[in-house]
C-alpha cells in the first residue's frame, strides 16, 4: 500500500517511523514489536511506582459496574483510601 508518509508526519509529528508488515505472512511484525518496545522504554514515567491506594480506588470503581460515577462519590472512594488531594 502506498501512503503519504511525509504528509502524515507533517500532520502528526509524533509519528516515529513507518514499517511494512504483513498480517498474512507475519513479515515485519517482530521488527515493529521491537521498535514499539524501545519507544515505550524511553517514555518518562514508564517505571514510576504508583500507590496501592490508587489501584484500590480503581478496583472499587470497577466493582460498582457503572459507566458514570458522580464526582462526590468518587471523592468519597478516594478519601476512604486515604487519598485527600485532587
Amino acid at each position: 500500500m502506498d501512503i503519504d508518509q511525509r504528509g502524515l508526519q507533517k500532520k502528526y509529528p509524533q509519528i516515529k517511523d513507518f514499517y511494512e508488515i504483513s498480517c498474512q505472512t507475519g513479515t515485519g511484525i517482530e521488527e515493529l514489536k521491537d521498535k514499539v518496545t524501545q519507544e515505550i522504554i524511553q517514555l518518562e514515567h514508564v517505571d514510576d511506582q504508583l500507590p496501592l491506594s490508587w489501584f484500590n480506588v480503581k478496583q472499587k470503581l470497577e466493582d460498582l459496574e457503572k459507566d458514570l460515577v458522580p464526582y462526590e462519590q468518587y471523592k468519597l472512594l478516594c478519601e476512604s483510601e486515604g487519598i485527600l488531594r485532587e
